[in-house]
C-alpha cells in the first residue's frame, strides 16, 4: 500500500515558530497515518517548546521506527535541525 505524502509549509504558520499554540494548531491538521514532509524554508526560527509540541507529539504517537521511516524535514537549517534532535532524544529511551 502506497502512502499519500502530506505536506506542510510552516512558513504559512510564520516565520518564527516559538509557541506550544503554533504547534497544536499544525497538529490538529494532520494525519498521522501517512507519510508526512515538513518544509521550513522561509522560517527562522523553531525553538524547543515548538518542537516538543509538534514532532514530539508525533513521535510519541507513531513511535520511533514510524517516525524515522515517514516524517520527513525539508529546508531545515543545522540549528533548526539540532533542536528537533535535542527534543527527540527526550522521547528514545
Amino acid at each position: 500500500m502506497i502512502k499519500m505524502m502530506q505536506k506542510v509549509k510552516l512558513l504559512k504558520f510564520g516565520k518564527e515558530l516559538k509557541s506550544r499554540k503554533q504547534a497544536q494548531e499544525i497538529r490538529i491538521k494532520l494525519n498521522c497515518s501517512k507519510k508526512i514532509e515538513f518544509d521550513a524554508k522561509g522560517v527562522y526560527i523553531v525553538t524547543h517548546s515548538f518542537s516538543d509540541e509538534l514532532f514530539g507529539f508525533i513521535f510519541q504517537k507513531v513511535g520511533k521506527e514510524n517516525f524515522l521511516k515517514n516524517i520527513l524535514f525539508k529546508n531545515f537549517s543545522e540549528e533548526q535541525i539540532a533542536v528537533l534532535k535535542r527534543v527527540i532524544s527526550l522521547y528514545i529511551k
